[in-house]
């Protein structure tokens, strides 16, 4: 009886690790897949995965987190001027090889594009924070963060308001194929007064910029994958 009771116990030991270890990779692999789906651009994640490998002092993690979260920023920034070219060259690709096909395969293209934008929206999500805001509500957000003056205020919104509808328009152009080239919405914003790549951050003091880089990589997690145009 003692015996069979033994093997009992060790079996169910055996199923309560087998258990535990089925969850923990299951979260692992959670895990992985929302750093893929929301971990920004991939530089910085290489560059933190490195640094978070040494051995640092509390002085030294306290000097150099605020740099990784600045070299975020900085590319999150980069990216934002450059993402609507790219899709833009990509879309005009697409077009040519459409043209290509019988209506058939037309159709059966169209059908893989809808399966791909939405989650292309989502992977590229770090590169579209305001998509899905005002130019009112970024202005709010960046004033409280920033604690900008009237006048950086006046400088700003014009700026912000350019960056939110060109990526409004990136996000149309990746959810839909009705969306304005984004080649056309430059030349569009130029011609009103205005290149949509006038830097946001020359208007800020370089304690604001540090802040700046630190909020455009802030919120990440769980982002909205509809927009308000």
């Amino acid at each position: 009886m003692k015996r069979v009771k033994l093997m009992v116990g060790v079996g169910l030991i055996f199923c309560l690790g087998a258990l535990a270890g089925f969850f923990m990779a299951r979260q692992m692999t959670h895990q992985k897949i929302r750093r893929f789906v929301h971990g920004g651009p991939p530089a910085s994640m290489v560059i933190t995965r490195m640094v978070s490998r040494i051995d640092l002092t509390p002085q030294q993690r306290r000097s150099i987190d605020p740099l990784l979260a600045g070299l975020r920023g900085e590319l999150v920034e980069f990216h934002d001027r450059t993402l609507g070219e790219v899709n833009t060259i990509i879309l005009q690709r697409y077009h040519r090889i459409a043209d290509l096909l019988t209506p058939a395969q037309r159709q059966l293209l169209l059908n893989e594009a809808k399966k791909t934008r939405r989650f292309n929206l989502l992977r590229n999500s770090w590169r579209l924070p305001w998509a899905d805001k005002s130019p009112d509500e970024v202005m709010a957000e960046l004033t409280t963060a920033l604690s900008l003056t009237p006048a950086q205020q006046d400088a700003l919104a014009p700026l912000v308001a350019r960056r939110v509808a060109a990526q409004k328009a990136v996000a149309r152009m990746m959810l839909t194929a009705e969306g304005v080239p984004f080649r056309e919405y430059r030349a569009e914003a130029m011609a009103k007064g205005g290149g949509i790549n006038r830097s946001i951050q020359s208007v800020l003091t370089p304690e604001q910029l540090e802040a700046y880089w630190t909020y455009r990589t802030g919120n990440i997690k769980g982002r909205p994958r509809r927009f308000r145009p």
